[in-house]
């Protein structure tokens, strides 16, 4: 087991932080957001970018495995850095006046392109496409509502993941899909309907699979019916399923092979209750059988503050050769208790 500094933070869950021989976390200090580079080989740790502090909340950034390339969006410009040789980092786009860029971001596994959100005049959200030779952009799709958490699918490129962001309750279509070809006006990708005529289910969360152009996503404790727990989600015609039922879990993630998945809950899951009803401020961390459904209990987090906020949700991710899982927990240290990375092998 490994453990981070204080005020550190892992990625988002459909983002990639992990290096050729290592991995990329942030920090947070009084002024400053830090993204620092972990050598695994060498144990050493190197500060790749330093901004002011955002306020809204942390630094996201995404890694192109194939060419150890990262991406970030400082204010609004996005930054594209060599994690080889971080001085040449250089913007890639800015937005336009008037416009601001969401904090997620994504890039291709060759470094090719990278898909950002971008908020414009009139409520209009759009997927914007920046090539990284010639730095040129273009507007893939736009919408007047909420389009939001824009990334490529690994398992096929071509399919930009996409959801309907807003309140769980009322929005009955989530999880979108965008294809050139397939899906020209994008497509929502699973109908929420459970099992009780009228009362959607309360899905979010989702992130793309590796292994099948196919989506995880969460059906929340919060839904007036059930069933509840990690759903997968296909881009063709096959229906949506349920793969392990939970009326705790949180976020989710996925090995590369697609032979186990990850969640946090709203509290310890054995807790009784669901979402956050009677939750305990603590959060599992669990192992999924992707074809069984069966769960493993891997690790329970310290008793997180009244404030969890981002980006310090334990956003779980599956070390590429599954032997390790990486979340934000709340851990002890000399001075207090802080939220910090950590690393449980499997």
């Amino acid at each position: 087991m490994q453990t981070f500094p204080p005020n550190s933070y892992f990625t988002y869950p459909h983002s990639n932080g992990f290096t050729r021989n290592g991995l990329v976390y942030g920090r947070l200090l009084d002024k400053d957001n830090l993204l620092i580079r972990r050598d695994f080989e060498s144990g050493e740790d190197t500060v790749i970018f330093t901004a002011t502090r955002p306020e809204s909340g942390c630094l996201w950034y995404d890694i192109a495995p194939d060419v150890n390339l990262m991406v970030t969006i400082s204010g609004n410009d996005l930054l594209l850095i060599p994690l080889d040789e971080p001085g040449k980092k250089r913007t890639l786009y800015s937005a336009h006046a008037g416009c601001s860029l969401d904090g997620i971001m994504s890039l291709k596994r060759d470094g090719s392109s990278v898909l950002m959100g971008e908020s414009r005049p009139d409520s209009v959200k759009a997927a914007v496409e920046a090539d990284v030779r010639s730095g040129t952009a273009r507007t893939l799709f736009s919408h007047t509502w909420w389009a939001n958490h824009f990334h490529y699918c690994p398992h096929d490129e071509n399919w930009i993941a996409f959801c309907h962001e807003g309140p769980t309750r009322t929005i009955p279509d989530r999880v979108w899909g965008w294809h050139a070809a397939l899906a020209p006006a994008g497509r929502c990708l699973f109908d929420q309907q459970s099992g009780t005529p009228g009362v959607p289910l309360c899905v979010g969360h989702e992130r793309w699979c590796f292994h099948d152009t196919a989506a995880l996503a969460i059906a929340y404790g919060d839904s007036a019916a059930g069933p509840r727990g990690l759903y997968e989600i296909f881009a063709d015609e096959r229906l949506p399923r349920l793969v392990s039922e939970g009326d705790r879990d949180w976020h989710c993630n996925i090995s590369r092979d697609g032979i186990i998945a990850v969640v946090d809950t709203t509290g310890s899951y054995a807790f009784p209750g669901k979402g956050w009803e009677n939750d305990d401020r603590r959060s599992d961390i669990i192992l999924i059988d992707m074809l069984a459904g069966a769960r493993r209990h891997l690790f329970r987090t310290g008793e997180h503050s009244a404030g969890y906020c981002h980006p310090f949700h334990p956003h779980p991710a599956i070390s590429p050769d599954k032997s390790y899982v990486i979340f934000n927990d709340y851990i002890p240290f000399s001075d207090g208790v802080f939220p910090a990375v950590r690393m449980v092998m499997i």
